[in-house]
């Protein structure tokens, strides 16, 4: 049985959304307006590296580990949010 906790409960989908685009697009020297949340990132070039940078950067903001897959398994900005706010299926995502 998954475990339901919030990884970041503190955090909400419409603080947390713009934070993630705007790290994910300073890690691909894009513009945020240019990302879509609703879009895989690797649609948008975000590699195995970034893609490490940017689980690191959200491990900072939200103080937890994180599973390294984590965005593998939501490439969605959107997905992960749902899942990092607890409201994807009551998924956990730490590691």
């Amino acid at each position: 049985m998954p475990n339901r906790m919030h990884v970041a409960p503190n955090l909400s989908a419409e603080l947390l959304t713009p934070w993630i685009l705007a790290q994910a697009a300073s890690l691909l020297q894009l513009e945020p307006e240019r990302l879509r949340a609703d879009r895989p990132l690797s649609d948008f070039g975000l590699d195995s590296v970034r893609g490490i940078a940017l689980i690191g950067d959200l491990e900072e903001l939200i103080g937890r580990d994180l599973d390294p897959d984590l965005l593998w398994d939501h490439p969605a900005v959107n997905d992960l949010v749902a899942v990092l706010t607890g409201a994807h299926n009551g998924e956990a995502a730490g590691g």
